[in-house]
């Protein structure tokens, strides 16, 4: 189930040449949908990978998807970081959704450790 239809901007830095991934230089974005934390965990059964309630997954449709060296990388909804990147399928597979840390759930350690 998708909860709300929900919509949020993936972001981060590619750069292809050759068939090889090289470092990134241009910033590319897609959308994704927020998906429950139920759909993601029926849909990482297989895997036997625990969805946590500080994440918070989207699912990346049939063109796009987090892959190896993407962690860190943000999800933005309505211009403020709601999400970073943590995991996905190993093989980068379309169609799974992306596990992302949810900004929310660490608030307070954030505004306690962020510089003035």
């Amino acid at each position: 189930m998708i909860a709300e239809q929900k919509e949020s901007l993936y972001k981060e830095y590619l750069s292809k040449q050759s068939g090889a991934w090289l470092t990134p230089i241009y910033l590319q974005t897609f959308t994704v949908q927020i998906v429950t934390n139920e759909y993601c965990q029926n849909a990482y059964n297989e895997y036997d990978i625990p969805v946590y309630n500080v994440h918070l997954c989207a699912s990346n449709g049939p063109e796009f998807g987090v892959c190896s060296g993407d962690s860190g990388g943000p999800l933005v909804f309505g211009g403020r970081l709601v999400g970073i990147v943590s995991w996905g399928t190993t093989t980068c597979a379309i169609g799974y959704p992306d596990a992302y840390v949810r900004v929310s759930e660490f608030l307070d350690w954030i505004r306690q450790n962020a510089l003035d």
